[in-house]
């Protein structure tokens, strides 16, 4: 229950960088987090779906860890606007912070929750390093794709990793599936598979294009080119009717399309 209620959070996130830092989230990519967040309710089945849908009677969460679970989804939601926000931070440096904190923050919840601290001994090390290596080393990697990419995109992303825990929990753990946990595992990876789909196409109406031709009498045209920032305009000029003057080419410096001094020659 708490681990879908947290997967909550790619959602959040793509309505709220939508509406605080004007990203674009169409509706392709609304409906693949939703189409991953339903999976992810098929894989882990929660106690309040399936008796809502009469298929258990599981006792429901408790108030307390439906707020605490609602709390980190809001948080991460926050994380990763603000990661978005500052893009042009090296994702070494965010995630050194992240890693002091923790450090500080850790035994202090630890000391306050009553738990004692356990030397590790033997193969033990080599899972500490190699959880703390594969941990930095992944929140690196999101970090650069928060710089590379929209957030809701980026964070949707994060659903990928409950199909790697289902295949994990077959190959190496060797545990029973069922046909939910299987169709939600497709859904999940159909998502991935549609937005690579999409990358590699046109774009959705409202989202920027990564290089665009056009004539220069054709700036003025609304529907030609997208609102928003482009990443690179080309522009060609042609000469004048019965001039001996060679076509010229001109590219605009990265703007909005149409914005004063926003093209130089």
């Amino acid at each position: 229950d708490a681990v879908v209620i947290t997967y909550t959070s790619p959602v959040i996130t793509g309505v709220a960088a939508a509406v605080l830092l004007r990203e674009p989230w169409g509706r392709l990519d609304a409906l693949g987090s939703m189409l991953c967040l339903m999976g992810v309710l098929l894989i882990s089945k929660p106690s309040f779906v399936m008796n809502g849908l009469g298929l258990s009677h599981a006792t429901p969460p408790p108030l307390a860890g439906v707020l605490g679970a609602l709390t980190a989804a809001l948080l991460s939601t926050m994380v990763y606007l603000l990661l978005r926000r500052a893009k042009h931070l090296s994702p070494v440096v965010s995630t050194s912070y992240f890693a002091l904190i923790g450090a500080i923050l850790s035994p202090l919840f630890g000391f306050a929750q009553g738990e004692l601290f356990l030397w590790p001994r033997g193969i033990e090390w080599l899972q500490l390093v190699l959880l703390a290596g594969l941990s930095v080393a992944g929140q690196i990697l999101m970090n650069v794709g928060l710089a590379r990419e929209s957030a809701g995109k980026a964070t949707a992303m994060n659903y990928v990793q409950v199909v790697f825990a289902y295949a994990f929990q077959i190959v190496i753990f060797h545990q029973p599936t069922d046909a939910m946990s299987t169709l939600g595992a497709l859904m999940i990876a159909s998502w991935g598979c549609i937005a690579l789909v999409k990358e590699g196409g046109c774009c959705e109406p409202g989202e920027e294009p990564h290089v665009a031709v056009a004539h220069a009498e054709d700036l003025h045209r609304p529907s030609l080119l997208p609102r928003r920032h482009s990443t690179a305009l080309l522009l060609h000029t042609e000469p004048a009717a019965g001039s001996d003057d060679a076509p010229r080419r001109t590219q605009t410096m990265p703007g909005r399309v149409g914005a004063p001094g926003a093209a130089r020659s």
